[in-house]
């Protein structure tokens, strides 16, 4: 096993998951839209959180540039960035 030779790090503008798909019925139903504390539940699995929002990767360099100018070096990527959320109409 890998151990502690590796980390994982998050890196995601907000920090925390929300679970969208049932924030449509929010409006008729009573309770709070699910939300999940991405620090608690990354912490407990031994990954990293970092605040930002990706820029840019140089793919040659292995390194992912933040909006605010940070540089994370990395020896492997995966960028999930799901769909962003529009109004109808």
């Amino acid at each position: 096993l890998a151990g502690s030779r590796v980390v994982v790090e998050v890196v995601t503008p907000e920090p925390q998951f929300f679970y969208r798909p049932l924030a449509v019925a929010a409006p008729f139903t009573p309770g709070e839209l699910r939300r999940y504390d991405l620090g608690g539940i990354l912490g407990r699995a031994g990954a990293l959180l970092t605040l930002g929002s990706v820029k840019a990767v140089d793919a040659d360099a292995c390194e992912l540039r933040t909006a605010d100018g940070a540089v994370l070096p990395y020896d492997a990527l995966l960028i999930a960035c799901g769909a962003a959320p529009q109004a109808a109409g």
